[in-house]
């Protein structure tokens, strides 16, 4: 049985954009390089913790998982505590970039309607 390891993870950062890596779940460590941010450390061969200096509020959130969520959820979605805002997509790739797809066209809707409100205040 063969069973795909990579997955893509999509972390907000101080500009309130994601950036989106891809990596295998065997090679976690590897983010650290990708996003200084975060800090992992493994229990054994079965969880994963993330410590993620959280780019919004300035804490530290910490996140628990274990491996078989990764390959068997489509898409875990860790957030900042303090805001109630997504941080992180991680998961399947079509699947996260359908998220923040969404989640960016959804930002331009706002905006737009926003710039529209304030044109016609002028007006």
């Amino acid at each position: 049985m063969l069973i795909n390891s990579k997955i893509s993870i999509a972390l907000k950062n101080a500009y309130d954009q994601y950036e989106i890596k891809e990596i295998s779940i065997f090679e976690m460590e590897k983010l650290k390089m990708a996003f200084p941010c975060i800090q992992i450390n493994s229990i054994g061969h079965k969880q994963i913790i993330f410590t993620i200096k959280c780019p919004l509020c300035g804490e530290v959130h910490y996140f628990k998982y274990n491996i078989n969520e990764f390959l068997k959820r489509e898409v875990i979605i860790g957030g900042c505590e303090t805001l109630g805002i997504p941080l992180f997509y991680i998961g399947n790739e079509s699947k996260v970039n359908e998220r923040i797809n969404k989640v960016n066209e959804q930002k331009s809707d706002l905006l737009a309607m926003l710039w529209v409100r304030k044109f016609t205040l002028f007006i």
